[in-house]
């Protein structure tokens, strides 16, 4: 029914869900469903607050809180209309806050730990959701005059976790809200958190608060590399190499070259972080020639020799010269 996409359907689909809530034995079914729902914003804004019922059960809960916190976000649906629910969310919200930072807090010593449990991506938790985003998006309007919102945002407002401090900025700076700058010049002083904290701010035409003296092209360069990490690796060191102009997509680019270990390893590997702009003062985060090799450097061979062979093959793997069964370090040859 939600398929068809008309409103006929997504009355029927209404009226058979509220009269008997479907139980999923696959906690993903539920998720499929307002996925679904996704596809239609306008017909799902129909939906509510009638949908909100379902949040009486927990498997329900977040997938219909995340699809009303995309319609209140995308402006499809007014926070009047859920307004009558302020407070079960507030409620939710701050338990939902209180687990995170509790968890926070016993990861704090093993920030790498922490990063590979959870998908850390700025671009992750604004299009797919995590809860507290959720939360924030539907309290917001109630902030002022909800006292359980408001709790929940001076709450908020002392997480130590950095991707969800970038997120509850992004929200705050969308709805002409301050927010520190002592917050934001300490989250672009991080490697880690550098490139989220600009992308972040460029999606939503604020560069302005991006701290000045972190706006550098190659420290941008550094920090989108923490975003090829796997979720079971950690890096010990990165160092810069060099840089290379070069032809890609019929335009001059630079590409940043970057040695890199991992924890509890001495070798050291070829980085590739680009393209960045020909001119040193832009910026970007686009990664099509970004790669963390695995292909370890060579002592005895020279060392930009070694990254402008790895730059060519990563130039080339999305096209018909690449092979991609071959072994990545067996084509470095440097011997040609």
């Amino acid at each position: 029914m939600l398929q068809q996409k008309t409103r006929a359907s997504y009355d029927t689909f209404e009226e058979l869900i509220l009269k008997e809530i479907p139980i999923f034995t696959n906690d993903m079914a539920v998720y499929e469903l307002t996925r679904a729902m996704n596809d239609s914003l306008e017909l799902s804004a129909t939906l509510f607050p009638q949908l909100l019922q379902m949040t009486a059960l927990e498997d329900y809960k977040q997938p219909v809180y995340r699809l009303l916190a995309t319609l209140v976000d995308s402006n499809r649906i007014n926070p009047s209309a859920y307004a009558s629910y302020v407070g079960q969310i507030a409620f939710e919200g701050r338990i939902d806050l209180q687990k995170s930072m509790i968890g926070a807090q016993e990861a704090e010593d093993d920030e790498d730990n922490r990063r590979s449990t959870y998908n850390r991506n700025y671009r992750y938790i604004q299009r797919q959701g995590n809860s507290l985003h959720n939360f924030a998006v539907l309290l917001l309007p109630y902030r002022q005059e909800n006292k359980n919102a408001a709790r929940f945002f001076e709450k908020y407002e002392t997480t130590k976790d950095p991707d969800e401090q970038i997120a509850l900025a992004i929200l705050y700076l969308r709805n002409n809200l301050p927010v520190k700058d002592s917050l934001l010049k300490s989250l672009a002083g991080k490697d880690r958190y550098r490139a989220t904290l600009w992308s972040a701010l460029n999606e939503i035409n604020r560069l302005d608060k991006f701290p000045a003296g972190q706006a550098k092209q190659a420290d941008i360069a550094r920090s989108l590399l923490y975003n090829l990490q796997q979720y079971n690796s950690r890096f010990d060191t990165i160092a810069l190499v060099g840089r290379q102009i070069t032809t890609y997509n019929f335009s001059k680019k630079t590409v940043y070259f970057f040695k890199y270990r991992q924890k509890d390893d001495t070798q050291w590997y070829m980085a590739l972080s680009g393209p960045q702009p020909e001119n040193a003062n832009g910026i970007s985060d686009d990664m099509e020639l970004s790669s963390l090799t695995g292909v370890p450097l060579q002592d005895d061979k020279p060392v930009i020799q070694q990254f402008n062979r790895a730059l060519k093959l990563v130039k080339y793997r999305g096209t018909r010269r690449y092979d991609y069964d071959m072994d990545y370090t067996s084509t470095v040859d440097f011997d040609e």
